[in-house]
């Protein structure tokens, strides 16, 4: 499954992830560079899960989480989101480089089970 950030020329977009017991959907993302975005985390799952973009420049950046607990050792900086079973959390940023960025769950045992995804920054 991919979803793509739809994003006008002046504007940016936005993309749901949603997080499942130890699987992200969509799987690939594409953003375009320059253009602020926001990705809304949805937990499905049956406990807590988080989402980080690893090794992604971008300003601006900001978390809005949804979890009680919130201590991941693993987890990134400020492109990190956390939520409770049920619980939305929302990241907004401007990527400020282009390339593929690995999105995964910092809870232990869940990016080696297979809760990553792909997110893909496009040139403008």
């Amino acid at each position: 499954l991919s979803g793509v950030i739809r994003s006008s020329a002046t504007g940016g977009g936005t993309i749901t992830i949603t997080g499942h017991d130890m699987r992200f959907e969509p799987k690939v993302i594409t953003a375009v560079v320059g253009r602020p975005l926001t990705i809304t985390f949805k937990n499905a799952g049956l406990v807590e899960h988080d989402l980080n973009v690893e090794g992604l420049e971008a300003s601006d950046a900001r978390a809005r989480n949804a979890s009680k607990s919130h201590a991941h050792p693993g987890a990134v900086s400020e492109l990190h989101v956390s939520a409770d079973p049920g619980g939305t959390a929302t990241l907004t940023l401007t990527p400020t480089s282009t390339g593929t960025f690995t999105v995964w769950c910092s809870v232990a045992g869940h990016k080696e089970a297979g809760m990553v995804a792909l997110l893909t920054i496009t040139p403008s």
